[in-house]
């Protein structure tokens, strides 16, 4: 969408009002894939040891391990990270 917008960074008022209507309801998960596709995705790959350790605080500060609390840890993580 970005690139047929033109735009490097699209925000939802960037999107056309058709894909931001109400009258469907579908088309607000569209529009929030469009703008989530802009944001950067990060894959890394744990070895045992280290997803061992990243579980148990993940368990320790969330009670459970899920795809949302490990999205959750992670994130708070670099937060914390880029504030240093």
């Amino acid at each position: 969408m970005s690139e047929f917008l033109g735009k490097s960074v699209i925000t939802k008022e960037d999107l056309p009002k058709w894909l931001t209507s109400k009258e469907f309801a579908f088309m607000s998960s569209i529009a929030k894939w469009f703008l989530e596709e802009n944001n950067m995705h990060i894959f890394i790959v744990l070895s045992p040891e280290l997803r061992e350790k990243f579980e148990a605080k993940v368990v320790e500060k969330f009670g459970k391990i899920s795809a949302t609390t490990i999205r959750k840890a992670a994130l708070q993580a670099i937060k914390e990270w880029c504030e240093k």
